[in-house]
């Protein structure tokens, strides 16, 4: 049944940002989400930004 859901949700972000990025539903619970993305140079950020904690 799980896996009938997660593949619900996976087609259910079809055509928006979430496959744009290829952001995966792999797992949830009654209070947690869990996704993965590739890292890849077409998502990576080449600009560091700090705040001032870190400065």
């Amino acid at each position: 049944m799980k896996a009938e859901v997660l593949k619900q949700a996976n087609s259910a972000c079809k055509n928006t940002l979430m496959e744009t990025l290829h952001i995966e539903i792999v797992d949830f619970g009654d209070n947690f989400l869990i996704a993965k993305m590739p890292v890849t140079p077409r998502v990576h950020q080449p600009m560091v930004f700090y705040t001032e904690e870190q400065l």
